[in-house]
């Protein structure tokens, strides 16, 4: 719930200097003290109510809500389509890989090592094949590999 909180947590930091950078620091201004007041109501009523299961659960929804206020806010200011789809594919990779990587456990330290900087290695090929689908997406990976590695 941490790991997936810091991650929308990053989106939003992403989005907040897009808006810094097309001047549209009036929404900025008036959305990020409201969303620290519901923040703080939330984490009054669910924390006073359910202790730290409470936490664990009012911090990835705040940062989900602050992550689709300034998505909206930055796609009206910017008119950029951001492609959330691919976005969200990553993320379940990701929080998918490190959900495997904690229950991973075999009971031999050297083993559950190499299972996991397996797993670690093979996170770019699932997010390649996953993520870049059209033709045109996987021509571009081939010339950028055939001039990185010359192969």
């Amino acid at each position: 719930a941490v790991a997936c909180a810091f991650a929308l947590r990053e989106v939003t930091e992403f989005l907040r200097v897009s808006l810094f950078v097309s001047q549209s620091l009036r929404a900025v201004a008036w959305i990020e003290p409201a969303l620290a007041l519901l923040d703080i109501a939330l984490g009054v009523v669910l924390v006073g109510r359910y202790g730290l299961t409470g936490a664990l659960v009012a911090m990835p929804l705040i940062f989900a809500l602050y992550a689709g206020v300034m998505y909206a806010l930055a796609r009206r200011s910017l008119g950029v389509e951001y492609e959330v789809g691919r976005v969200a594919v990553l993320a379940l990779l990701a929080l998918g890989a490190g959900a495997v990587g904690f229950t991973l456990r075999t009971g031999h330290l050297a083993l559950d090592i190499l299972w996991k900087l397996g797993l670690v290695a093979s996170l770019p090929a699932l997010a390649v094949a996953l993520v870049f689908r059209s033709p045109a997406e996987r021509d571009a990976l081939r010339a950028l590999r055939r001039r990185a590695v010359g192969w």
